[in-house]
């Protein structure tokens, strides 16, 4: 087999803006969609390309989405906020969530669970 065939995949390059994380700090580890929509990990200072496969990549979008719904739902519920607030956002995760797991599968599958294993934006502060 010749020699040079394959190399290491280059690193791209990330600005810090990223979509749902306006304002907030984003802790290590943590997965985010950056603007060119790819998934990124922060590591330190930067973001760093998560190396996924494209169909790695859609989960995790999805993952991610629901994720913040449910990060959502906690906030108005915390806030006690009225019902006309809270049915629409428990409308809205339950509807990604059911989506993923017809499509997916369960998230804590092993398949599903490892692609966002050590994320710490996944479980709630």
């Amino acid at each position: 087999m010749p020699h040079d065939i394959v190399t290491n995949a280059p690193r791209q390059a990330m600005t810090k803006r990223v979509y749902g994380q306006t304002g907030a700090a984003i802790r290590e580890g943590t997965r985010t969609i950056g603007e060119d929509g790819r998934i990124y990990v922060q590591h330190g200072e930067t973001l760093e390309s998560a190396n996924l496969t494209a169909s790695e990549e859609a989960k995790v979008k999805d993952m991610l989405a629901i994720r913040d719904a449910a990060k959502k739902v906690v906030d108005i519920q915390v806030h006690d906020q009225p019902e006309s607030v809270l049915t629409p956002a428990l409308e809205s995760l339950r509807s990604k969530y059911k989506a993923y797991v017809l499509a997916n599968g369960t998230l804590t599958s092993s398949k599903n669970a490892d692609l966002l294993d050590r994320d710490p934006g996944c479980a709630f502060p």
